[in-house]
C-alpha cells in the first residue's frame, strides 16, 4: 500500500512536472508569438508611413504633370490662335497686294491708253 501510494505520488509529481513544463513551453511560445505580433505591427506601421510617403509624392507628381499638361494646352490654343492669326493677316495681306495689283495694272492701262494717244496725236501732229 505504501509502495502503490509512493508510486502514485511519484506518477503525480512527474504529471506535475510535466504539466509545468508544458505550461512553461506554451507560456514561451505565447511571448514569442507576442514578440513577433509587435515586430509585424512595427513593421506594418513602417510600411504604412512609407506608403502614404509614396503616395504623397504620386499626388505631388500628378498635380504636376496635370499642370504641365494645362499649360501645354494652353500653349497649344496660343499657338493656334497665332497660326489663325497670321493666316487671317495674311489672307488680309493678300488682298491688299492683289488690290495694289489691281491699281498697277489699271494705272499701266491708262498710261497706255494715254502713251498711245499722245502717240496719236504726234501722228496727227505731223
Amino acid at each position: 500500500e505504501k509502495s502503490a501510494s509512493q508510486n502514485k505520488i511519484q506518477d503525480l509529481e512527474k504529471a506535475l512536472s510535466e504539466s509545468k513544463d508544458m505550461l512553461e513551453k506554451e507560456a514561451l511560445d505565447r511571448s514569442q508569438l507576442q514578440s513577433e505580433c509587435e515586430d509585424l505591427k512595427h513593421q506594418l506601421e513602417i510600411e504604412k508611413t512609407e506608403r502614404l510617403q509614396d503616395a504623397t509624392t504620386l499626388s505631388t507628381k500628378l498635380q504636376e504633370l496635370e499642370k504641365e499638361s494645362a499649360d501645354r494646352k494652353k500653349v497649344e490654343l496660343e499657338l493656334e490662335e497665332l497660326k489663325n492669326l497670321l493666316e487671317s493677316e495674311g489672307s488680309e495681306h493678300q488682298q491688299e497686294i492683289a488690290d495694289s495689283a489691281a491699281k498697277l495694272k489699271d494705272l499701266m492701262d491708262q498710261f497706255d491708253v494715254e502713251k498711245s494717244g499722245r502717240a496719236q496725236d504726234a501722228l496727227s501732229y505731223e
